[in-house]
């Protein structure tokens, strides 16, 4: 699959990569690959949102169950400018962040 020009996924790749992935053994992890950690230990999430105004009003509730769950934690949002303000007004997170330029969105045809 292309998208721009730029190959996502490669059926053959993929199934190669997993044929490989099983004979030398790695296609199962170990068991305690992952192991969890505590709450109190996460001092900062960062969340990245999109550039649409209804992205972040999405956002909103798993915000604010971050904010609820690791109470300890920093929340900051990484967003455009344009929506900076409202993430802002909403007092979504503790630091909002926007990227240095606006992307430009293309018209659909």
């Amino acid at each position: 699959m292309k998208i721009n020009e730029q190959e996502i996924l490669n059926p053959r790749k993929l199934y190669l990569s997993r044929l490989l992935s099983r004979i030398s053994g790695n296609y199962f992890p170990p068991k305690n690959v992952n192991p969890p950690v505590e709450r109190k230990k996460i001092r900062k999430i960062l969340v990245l949102e999109h550039e649409c105004i209804g992205d972040v009003i999405m956002l909103e509730p798993a915000l604010d169950a971050l904010r609820t769950f690791f109470e300890s934690a920093e929340l900051h949002l990484l967003c455009t400018p344009a929506v900076k303000d409202l993430a802002e007004k909403a007092d979504l997170a503790d630091h909002i962040h926007t990227y240095p330029f606006e992307i430009p969105v293309r018209p659909l045809l």
